[in-house]
């Protein structure tokens, strides 16, 4: 079975490393802090490689458009350049994440309390999370459009006094008086 690394980091993403305190060699990964979902790294690799291999079974197309699409990115990357796209709505995306530097602070000599600060390198893009954010943001973008143009459609084209509308992140409901 081929290894996904892109699938995988983004699924680690999702959830913050823990240390065992019983033993120290042992780190697992906690959803939002719920000891009840606590996965191995192995585990986090596992779920990566199925859903991974169930795309490609079901979605033998997917994996096209899913390769060339991660071409684009690198090569913008490469070049140093950001990502462009265009939505249905008129709005351009242009993705750019910077790469950043770790700085301690310290900010009283007689305490041992310090804070990690993020220093952004103006001059340096981080390739792997331009390239790993990318399909992720580019469906997220097109949903939000999506969202937007309805939102439209329906205000302008019902002609009810009363209208209503919900949403709930990519979800959405209308009541029918």
């Amino acid at each position: 079975m081929l290894q996904h690394p892109l699938m995988i980091k983004y699924i680690q993403d999702q959830f913050e490393l823990e240390v065992n305190t019983s033993n120290t060699k042992e780190l697992y990964y906690l959803k939002d802090s719920d000891e009840d979902i606590k996965l191995t790294f192995d585990e986090i690799k596992l779920i990566g490689l199925g859903l991974k291999e169930i795309l490609d079974i079901q979605f033998p197309k997917l994996k096209s458009l899913l390769t060339y699409l991660r071409e684009i990115a690198r090569v913008c990357t490469k070049l140093n350049l950001t990502i462009p796209w265009g939505l249905p709505s008129g709005l351009i995306v242009n993705q750019s994440y910077i790469a950043t530097k770790e700085a301690k602070l310290r900010p009283f000599s007689y305490g041992k309390t310090s804070f990690t600060i993020q220093i952004p390198d103006k001059e340096t893009t981080n390739k792997s999370k331009q390239v790993r954010a990318f399909m992720p943001n580019l469906v997220h973008s097109l949903d939000a459009a999506s969202l937007t143009m309805l939102v439209d459609f329906y205000f302008n084209n019902y002609s009810s006094e009363r209208k209503n509308i919900y949403t709930v992140h990519d979800c959405f409901a209308v009541v029918k008086l």
